[in-house]
């Protein structure tokens, strides 16, 4: 931006299983690096075992809510509007 202001932005990410391997890295750190700039990051999963995660990701660091695959779109729209309004 011209000004130098940055607006600050929900992010939504949905990612299946946060469990520990490579593509869960690279969500998570990308989504506390957007989080440490300000902005509301959200990730909703359809599973993440305390047991067989990030820290990040256990430890309420990051605001994970429950998402199913099977969804239907109008599930997913309603899921975004908790996120937007919240």
């Amino acid at each position: 931006m011209a000004s130098g202001i940055e607006k600050k932005k929900t992010i939504i990410f949905f990612h299946p299983d946060l469990g520990i391997g490579g593509a869960e890295r690279l969500v998570i750190d990308a989504a506390v690096g957007l989080q440490n700039r300000g902005h509301k990051v959200v990730i909703f999963t359809s599973h993440c075992d305390p047991k067989h995660c990030f820290d990040e990701a256990r430890d309420g660091i990051l605001s994970l809510l429950p998402w199913s695959a099977e969804s239907d779109i109008s599930q997913a729209h309603l899921m975004y509007e908790s996120v937007a309004t919240g």
